[in-house]
This record gives C-alpha cells, structure tokens and sequence, in this order.
C-alpha cells in the first residue's frame, strides 16, 4: 500500500506540472510561432530535430541507465547503485565527447550541404545548429542524474524545477519579443541558456540529497560490459524508432521544404503535450515495475504492468478523443497562422500515440528482466 499510494502522489505531483506546462507551452508555442514566422519556425524544428540524430548513440544509453539505476535499487545495495552511477555517469561523459566530433564534422556538412534552407538563412541555421549541439550534450550529461531522481522516485523535484523552468521558457518568449536582433538566433540561445539551468540544479539536487550519485571516475569493467550488451540490444530498437521519427524531418525537408517541417513540429508538439497525460502516470509506475522485479515480486511486478498499460490507455483517450473531434476548431483558437498540412500531421500523430501508449509498461517490464534481444529485432523492423 505504501508503494501505491507513493505512485499516486507521484502521479498527482506530476500532473500538476504537466498542467502548467501544457499552458505555459501551448502559449509560448502561439507566440514564437507568430513572432518567427513560419519559414524560420520550419528551419529551426529541421535544424534542431537533425542534432538528436547524430546522438542516437545517448538515446540508446538512457533506459539502460534508468534500468541498471533502478534494479539496483530495487536490490537494496547501496554500494552497487553508487557503482552503476558512477560508471553510467563516466560513459555519458564518453559518448558526449564523440556526439561533439561527429556534430562538428559530418552533421556540419550535412546542414549546409544536404538541407534544403533558405540561402539568406544559412548563418542563422548554423547558429541554431551550434546551439542545438549545445542543448544536446548538456542532455546526455545530465541522463544518469534524471535516472537516479526517478529512480528514487523523487517526482516532486521534476515538478517543482520544470514549473520553474516553464516560467523561465515564459520570460524568454517575452525577451525574445522585445529584442531587436535576429530572433531565430535569440530563440536558440535563450532555450539553450535554459537547459543548462535546469541540468545544474538537477544535477546539485543529485549530489546533495540522493545516496550514492556522488560522482567519481569508475568504470568497472563487468558492469561495464553487462551495460554495453543491453545497450547493444536496446540500439536495435532506438535505430528503428530514429528513422520513424527524426529522419522523417530531413526527408520532409528534402521533398517538401520547410513549410511542411513547421506542420510537423505543431503537430509533435501538440503530440508531446497530450502524451504528458499518459507518460506522467507512466514515470510514477516505472521505477516500482523495475524494483519489484529486481527484489523477486515477480507478480507484482506483473499486475502493476498490466494495470498500467490500461490505465495510460484510458487517460490519454479522455484527451485524444476530443481533441481529434474539435481538432480544427481548436487549431484556429490557438495559432495566429497555421501551416498547411498541420490539421492531417495531427491527426496521424495522435492516433499513434494513444497505440504506442500500449507498449510502454511492457517494454520496461522486458527491459527489468534483461532478455530485450528479440523484442528489440521486433520492435526495429515494425519502425
């Protein structure tokens, strides 16, 4: 009981912050929107949505490390989680310096070679870029920090920080209105600026209050090698899901220009918002379908991931299901210009997340028991 009733005031915590995201966001949205115009809101979604391709690699490394972080919990060994912090913490700091050679060289080239952006536009894209690259490393360092607070299932600490960086994203959007100089570089900086906020109180909240993520340079050799197989497996998958989702907006790009990759970047942001509702309750039930595994309570880990899966269906549907009916109405209401395409970009989104919604406590279930081979084969071919 006190595990679930944990859930639930996690649950509750993080739907208060989604609230005032969802309201902050779908402002500040409208307004940059407006305020860029739609080409340069198109160059900076294609820009900044190519740098998380070259750090595929990180995506690979973020559930395993929030899976070795929380089973080790789960287990009780206090010198094991400090272990598994401390060499997932060194890795990250590895793959971030690769992401920087690879950004800086071939994606470099890639940009200014293959996208099609506007000519008069070039150097404010590849101020995007940099800044984009920026946001990207501050993200991986800070992955087995994150893993470790919701591992420990100290949700009100995400609330508490993203409302405040919410108001932050509020402040820039009116700095942004006010500035006189080229405001698509502004944007990039202002949110880059912000993540890197963000990531040190984060990352100060980790070393001061949560045992065993104080950091030193370890890199155990077993727990490395463990890691890089689940990693290994888990890579299948994420590459399948990077094509499916990022490299769509470089293809977008190449066939249809950057009218078309701002519809797409409405339609994923209205996407991301809805899928808070079902992914707040998610994050809550995460840690406990882990724990509960690793300490044995093989069955209880079971009802908590078939309960969960119904649950994440049901509360996104309470979302999906009238925004889909009153889709064009509320598009109007909410966009001073909206691009072509949007409405239908929408509509193929949000059905496909209220289907993957299914998907995500069984995965984390897989991903507890360290069998992910062949799931991940599946997975990868279905993207």
């Amino acid at each position: 009981m006190s595990n679930n009733s944990r859930i639930a005031k996690n649950t509750l915590l993080l739907y208060v912050r989604m609230f005032i995201l969802m309201v902050i966001g779908l402002y500040t949205s409208r307004v940059v929107l407006d305020i860029l115009g739609v080409s340069d809101y198109g160059v900076y979604n294609v820009v900044a949505g190519f740098v998380p391709m070259l750090g595929y690699i990180s995506t690979v490394f973020v559930c395993v490390t929030n899976r070795f972080i929380s089973f080790s919990i789960g287990k009780g060994d206090k010198e094991e989680i400090n272990k598994v912090f401390c060499t997932a913490v060194s890795v990250h700091y590895i793959i971030a310096a690769i992401i920087v050679v690879l950004a800086e060289t071939v994606g470099l080239w890639f940009v200014n070679v293959y996208l099609n952006l506007p000519s008069e536009r070039m150097f404010a894209a590849n101020c995007v870029y940099q800044c984009a690259i920026a946001s990207l490393v501050i993200s991986i360092i800070s992955v087995p920090y994150n893993a470790s607070i919701i591992a420990y299932e100290r949700m009100d600490v995400f609330a508490y920080v993203s409302i405040f960086e919410a108001l932050f994203r509020l402040g820039a959007v009116y700095l942004l209105l006010v500035c006189t100089f080229d405001k698509l570089i502004w944007y990039a900086i202002f949110w880059t600026i912000i993540a890197l906020f963000v990531r040190f109180i984060y990352i100060q909240f980790c070393k001061r209050n949560l045992e065993g993520c104080k950091y030193k340079f370890v890199l155990d050799k077993t727990l490395l090698k463990k890691m890089f197989s689940f990693a290994g497996w888990a890579s299948i998958g994420d590459l399948g899901f990077t094509f499916k989702d990022q490299f769509l907006n470089v293809i977008l790009n190449i066939f249809c220009g950057t009218i078309v990759n701002a519809a797409r970047g409405v339609a994923v942001q209205v996407s991301g918002i809805v899928n808070q509702f079902a992914s707040n309750f998610f994050m809550a039930v995460q840690p406990q379908i882990i724990k509960r595994y690793a300490s044995g309570d093989v069955q209880s880990s079971r009802s908590l991931v078939y309960s969960s899966s119904k649950l994440s269906v049901c509360l996104l549907s309470f979302i999906i299901i009238p925004l889909i009916l009153n889709l064009k109405y509320l598009l109007g209401l909410w966009l001073v210009e909206v691009p072509q395409y949007t409405y239908e970009f929408i509509l193929i989104i949000l059905v496909s997340t209220l289907i993957g919604t299914f998907a995500s406590p069984v995965s984390t279930a897989i991903q507890a028991t360290g069998n992910i081979r062949n799931f991940q084969i599946g997975v990868a071919i279905i993207f």
